[in-house]
């Protein structure tokens, strides 16, 4: 009998990833285009009717993306630098720990339903290594709550409902929903070079910061119980900020945040996507007035990636940090476009290079 479409893995796709995201990275995989979910799910359906052949493939490539989510993504990262020796003693330590017994192993790597997360509390688990020949990979599942936020006008509201409460005059309403999502945080230990990656999934209004320093301290736990020392001093990312922004070589700047000598702060942004703020002309007339002493703290910038989708990395510094002069921190970067583990490869190693 013929294998039909994967339904379970189809909604599993539907809550990792936008439609436009599957879009994009599904047509190289020969999945067919749409602009709905549901027509999306039609035309899966009707090609599989005309060539029933065509649902094995289908279900290898949502299966290939949905493992892409599981790794890459829109990522905030975290690095650590040990010497090698320290790293394969790290991975190790990984390698022998106990899987532990999970909700969130029921469905693994499909992700829960809300019901299902709902009681759950935000601890982190350990599900699933990854090795690979230089490498391991640690993944561990939680849950975040988001909120989503839509701002409606008072002309949207039935003015009788309005006139009910003593609402008539507000000019303005903010909705709020709240709902759970399952994450997917990541530890990737490279054994060779002793680079160590805690990369957490970066959710509209959830602190990166707060996520990493989670799965940081579940990862210390796991060492700890195996007499290994705890992960300590992530590498200052705050140099880099200068570096990728003064390398004009590299990607095109995007975002620019800095202060001048003459005591003004500035946050410019490029609405046009394919210009470079580096020689966007209101920036270098300014910036030629102060005699280029410019002092950036925060920086985005975006390459071309092969696959024809923009790659962005932000180090999301702020002025209070540029204020402590030499001793500034900032711990960790954030990545969007980076929908494939080899483009958040490349964002990483491009990092690397202007520390």
């Amino acid at each position: 009998m013929a294998q039909g479409l994967d339904i379970q893995l189809l909604e599993a796709v539907r809550a990792r990833l936008t439609l436009s995201t599957v879009v994009t990275f599904g047509a190289k995989l020969g999945l067919p285009r749409a602009n709905t979910w549901h027509k999306f799910e039609e035309n899966l359906t009707e090609a599989i009717k005309i060539n029933p052949g065509a649902a094995l493939a289908f279900n290898v490539a949502l299966g290939k993306l949905l493992r892409n989510t599981i790794t890459a993504g829109n990522r905030a990262v975290t690095l650590f630098r040990v010497a090698p020796a320290r790293a394969t003693a790290i991975a190790t330590a990984l390698g022998k720990t106990t899987i532990p017994t999970s909700p969130y192993l029921a469905l693994y790597p499909y992700p829960l339903p809300q019901a299902a997360l709902k009681p759950l509390t935000d601890e982190l688990f350990l599900v699933e290594f990854l090795p690979t020949s230089g490498m391991v990979t640690a993944i561990f599942n939680g849950r975040r709550l988001i909120e989503d936020r839509e701002e409606r006008s008072a002309q949207s509201v039935d003015p009788v409902a309005l006139s009910k409460i003593g609402w008539t005059d507000i000019d303005e309403f903010v909705l709020v929903k709240r709902r759970h999502v399952q994450t997917y945080e990541v530890v990737c230990i490279d054994t060779v070079t002793g680079l160590i990656e805690l990369r957490v999934e970066d959710h509209q209004g959830v602190r990166a910061s707060e996520s990493l320093l989670q799965l940081q301290a579940s990862l210390n736990a796991i060492l700890t119980s195996a007499g290994i020392t705890p992960l300590s001093g992530a590498v200052n990312l705050f140099p880099a900020i200068r570096e990728l922004y003064d390398d004009v070589a590299e990607g095109i700047v995007v975002e620019l945040g800095f202060t001048t000598l003459t005591g003004s702060a500035k946050h410019e942004k490029m609405r046009a996507h394919q210009k470079d703020l580096r020689n966007e002309l209101f920036h270098v007339g300014g910036k030629t007035a102060v005699n280029g002493h410019l002092s950036p703290f925060r920086v985005a910038v975006r390459w071309q990636a092969p696959n024809g989708v923009p790659e962005e990395l932000m180090l999301p510094g702020s002025m209070r940090q540029l204020g402590k002069g030499p001793s500034a921190t900032l711990e960790h970067a954030l990545l969007t476009g980076t929908f494939e583990e080899a483009a958040v490869r490349r964002c990483i190693r491009r990092l690397e290079k202007h520390l």
